[in-house]
């Protein structure tokens, strides 16, 4: 039986309903999934247990990687920067390498939703990007 293909695919996902992060195979190797996490956290097992069931593998394994992201600087913007990680993604741009402007972030996505607009992330990022 030939499994059916996979197309890549972005996930926003809560855990404890707490904290928001990003999941995503765009960009990577077969049976692999990014984490894009402000927190940077490590995922609990239910959650790894749910990223595997999103993936549809039946490989026995998944790889998860952890994406070096811009860590929130406060205890409330996860789920912006969830988004924000999503959408940069979305219009093939690496998270790990933005520097989002955390002054800009919320109002920006407030004026996205109210004009039903797919606003551009890059109205949120600062002119320099992340050091290495």
């Amino acid at each position: 039986q030939m499994e059916p293909k996979k197309k890549p695919f972005v996930q926003l996902l809560n855990f404890n309903t707490v904290h928001w992060l990003m999941v995503s195979t765009v960009g990577a190797p077969p049976s692999t999934v990014r984490v894009y996490d402000s927190k940077h956290w490590d995922l609990p097992q239910i959650t790894k247990k749910l990223v595997a069931d999103i993936l549809q593998s039946h490989q026995k394994h998944i790889n998860i990687e952890y994406v070096d992201v811009q860590e929130q600087p406060n205890g409330n913007d996860c789920g912006v920067f969830a988004i924000a990680f999503a959408s940069s993604l979305c219009f093939d741009q690496d998270p790990g390498t933005i520097n989002y402007d955390t002054t800009k972030m919320r109002s920006h996505l407030v004026d996205c939703i109210e004009k039903r607009e797919n606003g551009t992330i890059s109205y949120m990022q600062q002119q320099n990007p992340r050091p290495e």
